[in-house]
């Protein structure tokens, strides 16, 4: 863990080398945020980044005062402020990552830490949903999902990839357990810019994210890869061929396969020209 001395003044936050605390995550904008340092007071702003800031797990509008042991989100990176002479005293330090729920109305991860969902103001439901382990890199793949998701629904394809590579580089680098609607984003985004780019291997990485897992895409993820060419379809048949022999006869309340995609598997798996 990191710590860095906030003198009084301004502290512009971004993935750019000319700003005063530089974050080398493509989700930070070159200039993202800026610390309001007082003498007894600290606000934190918006410097017209992409992908916004969170504080305690909520979206800021504008200048926003924090408090000692405030948490603030940035592309990936969390940090939180302390005052000097209590992060001197012996109190045990917070750890670096700590569990999560997905709140059971709305859907989104949010700190066992707090009562509430910070999204929607649910109250946390201790009976309904177990912790997740939020590792830095749960956490990445939480945002980096969500961020795709929106990048595809404003029709930004060329934001795509590089989020896209943000995603690769922690699934094969380590074992991140991602839930069914995240895991669904991540291929939608991936198979779009396959067929926006002509670059199959992103169509294919999709795929083997449902194999190495079991699952079998949802029908509209399937029906994504009909976009694609018959010739891209045709060098996808060992990736699609993987998915379905994956599949397992569901134990109790496991995910029920969809036939629908299965049946729309096979018969790209199964078409003339397919590369087996």
């Amino acid at each position: 863990m990191h710590e860095i001395d906030l003198p009084v003044g301004d502290l512009v936050i971004g993935r750019s080398a000319t700003c005063g605390l530089t974050i080398d995550d493509p989700l930070v904008s070159r200039c993202h945020a800026r610390l309001i340092v007082e003498q007894d007071r600290v606000f934190i702003e918006d410097a017209g980044s992409r992908n916004g800031i969170r504080v305690n797990g909520r979206t800021i509008g504008g200048r926003t005062e924090m408090a000692d042991g405030a948490r603030f989100r940035l592309g990936t990176q969390e940090l939180t402020l302390r005052r000097m002479e209590d992060s001197t005293l012996a109190a045990p330090r917070r750890p670096a990552t700590g569990f999560m729920i997905h709140c059971p109305s709305c859907g989104l991860p949010y700190s066992t830490d707090v009562r509430e969902c910070p999204h929607c103001g649910v109250e946390k439901d201790h009976g309904h949903d177990e912790p997740t382990t939020t590792t830095e890199q749960a956490w990445s793949i939480e945002l980096v999902a969500e961020t795709i998701h929106r990048a595809r629904a404003l029709g930004r394809s060329e934001n795509l990839e590089r989020l896209l590579i943000q995603a690769r580089s922690v699934l094969d680098s380590v074992s991140v357990a991602v839930d069914r609607r995240r895991l669904d984003q991540l291929a939608d985004g991936a198979i779009r810019y396959s067929s926006h780019s002509g670059n199959v291997d992103w169509a294919r990485w999709a795929l083997s994210l449902y194999s190495k897992r079991g699952l079998v895409p949802g029908l509209e993820i399937g029906e994504q890869l009909t976009s694609l060419t018959p010739e891209a379809r045709s060098t996808l048949a060992p990736a699609v061929n993987a998915v379905i022999t994956s599949v397992r006869p569901p134990a109790m309340g496991d995910e029920l396969a969809d036939e629908a995609t299965l049946e729309l598997l096979r018969s790209i798996s199964e078409a003339p020209g397919a590369r087996r």
